[in-house]
Formats: structure tokens, sequence, C-alpha cells
């Protein structure tokens, strides 16, 4: 079997990350966010040509949601997951970013994850492949959207 274009792969992603927006969108919606302030939600991901597609996605929906603005934050892979256990104990990581779910139990386990599921019904994960919903459910509770299947781990 061939391996996915990169192309195709991007494509995915972006797609992807819509629906990320979009279920930030909802969760910031219930969180009472200040009348007539713009909303901010920032995106931490590797790599500067996904970052552009995401970027398009973006803006796209931004043109949707014009009370939603996503800025983009591009680490290097190399230094990615450090920084983001960093960002994440001393309370400043983003909104959303990419986590592998080799790392998903240190985080659900240290309270610093939304679980999904209680924040948006428990059919919100069947729209979802349901092999890559159990990557990232621990404990009853799905702690991520997920993106992408790692095949390499399930």
């Amino acid at each position: 079997m061939s391996r996915p274009r990169f192309s195709t792969l991007a494509a995915a992603a972006v797609a992807l990350v819509a629906v990320l927006l979009a279920v930030m969108a909802v969760l910031l919606d219930y969180s009472g966010a200040p009348a007539g302030g713009k909303i901010v939600v920032t995106v931490r991901v590797w790599g500067d040509q996904i970052a552009a597609a995401y970027r398009q996605s973006f803006d796209a929906f931004t043109r949707a949601h014009p009370d939603i603005e996503v800025h983009t934050n591009v680490v290097a892979y190399s230094t990615y997951f450090n920084t983001l256990r960093t960002d994440v104990a001393g309370g400043s990581a983003d909104d959303i970013y990419w986590l592998s779910n080799a790392y998903l139990a240190a985080y659900a386990d240290s309270g610093r994850l939304l679980n999904i599921g209680s924040a948006l019904g428990p059919g919100a994960a069947s729209a979802w492949d349901s092999a890559v919903v159990d990557q990232f459910t621990r404990g009853g509770a799905l702690w991520g959207v997920p993106q992408l299947t790692d095949a390499g781990i399930a």
C-alpha cells in the first residue's frame, strides 16, 4: 500500500482542525465570553508547511465567525513536546495543540485537558473513527478531538 501524499494529509489535517475550531467556538460560547469582545483562540502546531495550510482554514473560519480570531503558534518539532510540557504545567499552553497519544496519559491524568465527551455530550464522538476515538480515551473519558490516527500505536 502506498503512503498518502503530503497534500492529502494536509487537506485532511486542515479539515479536522476546522472541527477543532468549531468545538472551541461552542465551548467558548458556553464559557460566557465578554460581549462585544473578540475571542482569540491559539493553536500550536509544528512545521511551517502545515501551519500555512492551517492558516488558510483559519482565515475561512474567521470569515464565517468574525468574532473569533485564531493565532497560530509554530514550534519546532525538536522542542515541541518539551516546551508543551512546560507551558501546560505553567498554565500558558495554547488553547488547541497537537498531542500524540503516546503522551495522552500524563496530560489526562494531570487534569490539564478538557474532557471533550463531557463538554460536547455523549454523541459528539460518533462522527469520528472509533479506533481514533479509542486512542484518545482514558478512564472512560475522551480527552482530545481525534485529528489523525496513529496506526503504529493503536
